[in-house]
């Protein structure tokens, strides 16, 4: 899982040094960087972990100068060499709590290095994403949903290597506060991780306003990423919420990112307090019987 660095309990079966991971993966992105963009014959690559002669990619890549490229990260510490290349930052179940920091931080960067705001599309944020026709179907997909959040059997050392993961990213995995909140990474409870902004559920108009109100309280992002289906849901139930967010949800999510204009977005966050959670009473998460 994941390009070069993958996840952190793979580290051992690579047998390569967690703490080691992020240098190779920057080596890494500077070969396959390179490799693609290079068109004036082949080169020698000697790095510190990579060593490869007569580099020479062919046919080059369809995009040009390259291929889009994404990353993933978990805190602020990890934005500054994303955001100097230009690179799109993804967050996955960062929620309320993450949000702000790390997104603050590439934009930081990325004005630090080039000089001007970040593009919207520079930012992605990836949730649990169940769109149903009624708040019953919704409730029912949802829960399913979080077979994610229940089937995770990875024990705690194999999840947290020494050194994969920066200093305070590390403590909040020990203190259980990695998936957006304290404790929150261990609960299953569906409302729990609705209120924490890591579940978006309900009919159209409610997860377009629990999507909107995150939007806006993180600042803004370019994408929204959908976990759609997991574990035993049905091809049916997937699909009939795959439709109805892009039906019914996705056009108002584009004209919102449409109104984005960063200065007026930042101000408006200033006047939302930092917090880890969603007021439930505002956003539409109390399913009602």
């Amino acid at each position: 899982c994941g390009f070069v660095r993958s996840v952190p309990y793979e580290a051992a079966a690579a047998n390569i040094l967690p703490y080691k991971g992020s240098e190779r993966l920057w080596e890494s992105h500077d070969l396959i960087m390179k490799a693609w963009t290079t068109h004036d014959g082949p080169f020698n690559f000697e790095g510190k972990y990579y060593h490869h002669r007569q580099v020479n990619i062919w046919p080059r890549p369809y995009q040009d100068p390259h291929p889009p490229v994404w990353i993933t990260t978990g805190g602020a510490s990890s934005t500054d060499p994303v955001a100097k290349h230009g690179h799109v930052a993804a967050i996955f179940l960062a929620g309320y709590s993450r949000v702000r920091p790390i997104f603050d931080a590439y934009r930081e960067n990325y004005l630090k290095h080039h000089g001007t705001h970040a593009p919207l599309d520079r930012l992605a944020y990836c949730g649990l994403v169940y769109v149903g026709d009624d708040e019953k179907a919704a409730e029912k997909g949802a829960n399913e949903l979080m077979w994610y959040m229940q089937a995770n059997k990875v024990s705690e050392p194999w999840k947290n290597p020494p050194g994969y993961h920066p200093p305070q990213v590390a403590a909040g995995i020990m203190k259980g506060a990695h998936i957006s909140g304290s404790g929150a990474a261990y609960s299953t409870d569906l409302k729990e991780h609705m209120r924490r902004g890591n579940v978006f559920a309900g009919t159209p108009d409610q997860v377009y306003e629990q999507i909107k109100a995150f939007w806006e309280y993180s600042g803004g992002f370019g994408h929204m990423l959908m976990m759609g289906q997991a574990g035993h849901q049905t091809k049916d139930d997937t699909l009939r919420s795959m439709q109805l967010y892009a039906d019914e949800v996705y056009p108002r999510l584009r004209e919102l990112a449409a109104t984005w204009n960063p200065e007026e977005i930042m101000e408006k966050r200033k006047s939302m307090p930092d917090q880890d959670h969603a007021d439930i009473t505002d956003l539409s998460v109390d399913f009602v019987r």
